[in-house]
C-alpha cells in the first residue's frame, strides 16, 4: 500500500511538473486579453508597438536609460489624399492600435510605464502627441532637477505634479514642460548641462532670425501665430542680451557651438540624436551601452506586442 501510494505521488509530481500544467505557466491578464483579439486588431497593436520601437525611442525607455519619448501622430481625420498611401495605412493602424490599447485597459496593468495620447496645440487639429514614459524615471529626473522645474513651472511644483501633468490627456506635452526646451531635454534624458547649453545656443540662433526678445533666462514665451511665421513650435524661447562674460550674442553662440558635439555623429550609431558637451559624454556612453539590446528588440519583428508587454508588465 505504501509503495502504491508512493507511485501515485510520483505520477502526480510529474504531472504537475509538465509545461502548461502548473499555475506559473497559466496566461496572465494581458496574454488573455490579446489572445481574444481578431487578426486585424492584433496587426494594429503590433503596428503600434513596432512604430514605437523602430521610429521612436521606446526601446531606451523600456530598458531604463531614458525617462520618456514623445512622438507626433497624424490625427484620425487626416485624409488619404494628403499623405502617401503607406503612411496613411500605417497611421490608421497606429490609431486603431491605440484605441485597442485603451479599450483593453492594458494601460492600467503597468505600474511603471504609461502610454499617453495628448492633443497638440495645433490650430488645424491635425496632430496628436503620444508620450511613452517610465514613471519612476520621470519622478527621479524631476527630483534631481527640481529647482529648474520650479523656476519654470512654479515654486510649489513637485515631481508627482509634473508626472500627473505628463499623463493628463488634456495637457499637451510641451505645456506640461512649461514650453521650456531645457525641461523637455531633461525629461528626454539628455542631461542637465547639455540641455542648458544647447537650448541657449538654439535660442540665440533663433533670435538672430528676428524673433522678439525676452530678457528672463529659461522663461518661455509663446511663439507668434503660425500664419505670421509660416511654422509652429510652442516651445520656442527668446533671448535679448548675451550671457555674462560675452560681449555679443554672436560671440556667445560661437563659443557654445565649439563646446558641443552631436551624439550620433560621435558614435556613428542610431542612438538618440542630441547635442552634448564634448567635455562630458556620459549621456552618449549611457545610450551606447544599451544600444545593442535596443537593436535586438527592433531586429526581432515576429511579435513586438509580446516583447513590449513582457517588459511593461513583468
Amino acid at each position: 500500500m505504501l509503495r502504491l501510494s508512493s507511485f501515485f505521488a510520483l505520477i502526480l509530481l510529474l504531472t504537475i511538473a509538465q509545461p502548461g500544467c502548473n499555475k506559473g505557466s497559466a496566461p496572465n491578464v494581458w496574454e488573455q486579453k490579446i489572445a481574444q483579439l481578431s487578426p486585424a486588431d492584433r496587426l494594429a497593436l503590433d503596428t503600434l508597438f513596432r512604430f514605437f520601437l523602430e521610429e521612436s525611442e521606446a526601446g531606451y525607455v523600456l530598458l531604463g536609460v531614458k525617462p520618456l519619448c514623445s512622438e507626433g501622430l497624424y490625427a484620425k481625420p487626416y485624409s488619404l489624399g494628403e499623405m502617401k498611401a503607406q503612411y496613411y495605412v500605417q497611421s490608421q493602424l497606429i490609431w486603431r492600435g491605440l484605441r485597442i490599447w485603451q479599450e483593453l485597459g492594458l494601460q492600467s496593468l503597468s505600474k511603471r510605464f504609461a502610454l499617453v495620447v495628448n492633443k497638440v496645440p495645433d490650430p488645424y487639429g491635425q496632430w496628436y502627441g503620444v508620450t511613452f514614459l517610465d514613471r519612476p524615471a520621470v519622478l527621479k529626473v524631476v527630483a534631481d532637477n527640481l529647482p529648474l522645474f520650479r523656476y519654470v513651472l512654479g515654486p510649489t511644483v513637485t515631481p508627482e505634479f509634473v508626472l500627473e501633468r505628463l499623463e493628463d490627456p488634456n495637457v499637451a506635452f510641451d505645456d506640461a514642460c512649461g514650453n521650456s526646451r531645457v525641461l523637455i531635454g531633461i525629461l528626454m534624458g539628455f542631461g542637465t548641462d547639455n540641455c542648458l547649453i544647447c537650448s541657449r545656443s538654439e535660442d540665440i540662433a533663433e533670435s538672430e532670425m528676428g524673433y522678439r526678445p525676452e530678457t528672463l533666462p529659461f522663461k518661455p514665451s509663446r511663439i507668434r501665430p503660425m500664419e505670421e511665421l509660416g511654422m509652429f513650435d510652442s516651445s520656442v524661447k527668446y533671448v535679448d542680451s548675451p550671457s555674462a562674460g560675452y560681449s555679443s550674442l554672436e560671440q556667445e553662440l560661437e563659443d557654445l557651438e565649439q563646446k558641443v558635439c552631436i551624439s550620433r555623429i560621435v558614435v556613428n550609431k542610431k542612438i538618440p540624436v542630441f547635442a552634448c558637451l564634448e567635455s562630458d559624454t556620459s549621456a552618449i556612453e549611457r545610450y551606447t551601452k544599451i544600444y545593442p539590446a535596443v537593436q535586438a528588440l527592433i531586429a526581432d519583428e515576429t511579435d513586438p506586442t509580446t516583447k513590449i508587454l513582457n517588459l511593461m508588465v513583468p
